[in-house]
């Protein structure tokens, strides 16, 4: 049987038995399966949690609009604009999840830089294709489109979306992951395509007419095939709550303990420094630690942020401020937006530029700081 999202059964996986009206009369005229496939989507959408911030979601897609209106928020629409095609490995056996991440971030980010702080919590979402682990682009021309469609006759094609929530104005920001799995019938493979699915990832248009009726079943539930999962919408909006009373125990940088994975950029190396304790701090609670000093001979640091093995979550700075104005600039060119200044690095002209870089910036001592302890 088809799965979706709160138990309720895909309406192409219920062949004989009744349906949900509004998707019998959507599906009985192929004019109208979009409408169908949205209220379908809306039909599983659940309720946000009470007391849910109103919400900007940077987001044109009518799917989007249609689920988050059925949830109950308050909401408004933005466009971000980006360049998705400068950003992220698309290449073959590169993880989807880290690229719809990175690009939901990434309209996060160009949202705040065309906005500015305000009242609403920022909601944006990207989604691509997956098909026998090949990240699938937007189809080049019909006759690409034609091929994608044929090839879900063999095997499942996955849709892996994120979604970010970002609060302007405390910079607190939590992300997540979803996937549907959608299987089709072998009459896929017949499909007569057209110029709108040139506009879909996979040129998987689920809600074309063309394409519906031939849907065996969905696992993930329609709202995820969308690109819009309110159940990790939930999940993620409880997390921000969470972050909230963390942060204002512990400061907007150290209460935040989705930053796992930390770069503390000083002379890590020598006994005799606080950079040494620093690092030794962080370990023991819990945090993942790459060392970045320039003054290493040895290899056992990174030269630069440049030359990290991956991206980190956040920076502690304790080294000087005319190499640390250097460190903030790779950091906005990373997409790493979380800072921890030491006493010593928090120079006037250092914070005042992690300000016009956007970062989110605490102040303070590690060493005495209090901070939650990971698992």
């Amino acid at each position: 049987a088809g799965l979706w999202r709160f138990g309720v059964a895909a309406p192409w996986a219920l062949r004989g038995r009744p349906v949900i009206a509004i998707v019998a009369r959507g599906m009985a005229a192929a004019a109208a399966s979009a409408d169908a496939t949205i209220e379908a989507a809306k039909a599983c959408a659940g309720q946000l949690p009470k007391g849910s911030p109103p919400l900007l979601l940077g987001s044109q897609s009518a799917g989007r609009r249609a689920i988050l209106a059925a949830t109950g928020a308050n909401f408004e629409t933005a466009s971000p604009d980006i360049d998705e095609k400068a950003l992220g490995d698309r290449s073959a056996g590169a993880p989807p999840e880290q690229l719809v991440k990175l690009l939901a971030e990434a309209k996060a980010d160009a949202l705040l830089a065309k906005l500015g702080a305000g009242a609403r919590v920022l909601l944006t979402a990207d989604q691509v294709a997956v098909y026998r682990g090949v990240i699938r682009e937007k189809p080049r021309d019909l006759a690409e489109a034609r091929e994608f469609l044929a090839s879900y006759a063999s095997a499942p094609c996955d849709l892996v979306g994120a979604l970010c929530l970002h609060d302007p104005g405390t910079g607190r920001r939590v992300v997540g992951v979803q996937t549907a799995h959608v299987h089709f019938e072998p009459a896929i493979a017949n499909v007569e395509v057209d110029e709108s699915m040139l506009a879909c990832a996979g040129g998987l248009m689920i809600e074309h007419a063309n394409v519906a009726p031939h849907i065996r079943h969905i696992e993930g539930g329609m709202d995820c095939v969308l690109g819009l999962s309110t159940t990790l919408l939930c999940e993620l909006l409880q997390q921000l709550k969470a972050s909230e009373a963390s942060c204002s125990q512990y400061g907007v940088v150290l209460g935040q303990t989705s930053l796992r994975t930390w770069a503390v950029v000083g002379d890590c190396l020598n006994e005799a420094k606080p950079a040494f304790q620093v690092v030794k701090r962080l370990e023991e609670a819990g945090r993942t630690v790459f060392k970045v000093s320039p003054y290493d001979s040895t290899g056992a640091c990174f030269k630069s942020m440049e030359d990290l093995s991956e991206k980190v979550d956040a920076v502690n700075l304790i080294i000087s401020p005319k190499i640390g104005l250097g460190v903030l600039d790779s950091m906005k060119k990373l997409g790493i937006r979380h800072v921890f200044m030491q006493p010593g690095a928090d120079a006037a002209d250092v914070v005042r530029r992690a300000g016009e870089l956007g970062l989110v910036v605490q102040r303070g001592c590690v060493l005495i700081s209090d901070m939650p302890t990971l698992n």
